[in-house]
């Protein structure tokens, strides 16, 4: 059972970066880099604005 959490972290670690390995070679290493921070922000700010959210609807 606990093998699979590092299986599971194993591929959040690997598969980004291989995507980024495959996608710099069509559109070049700054593109890709430019790209990657892109998707970061864009999943970053909504969990962030939720865990906000949420630490403000549970203050004892």
């Amino acid at each position: 059972m606990f093998s699979t959490l590092y299986v599971v972290g194993y591929l959040a670690l690997s598969l980004p970066a291989i995507a980024a390995g495959v996608i710099s070679t069509r559109f070049g290493l700054h593109r890709t880099a430019d790209g990657y921070a892109t998707v970061l922000i864009l999943l970053a700010v909504p969990a962030i604005a939720l865990m906000f959210r949420q630490r403000r609807h549970h203050k004892p």
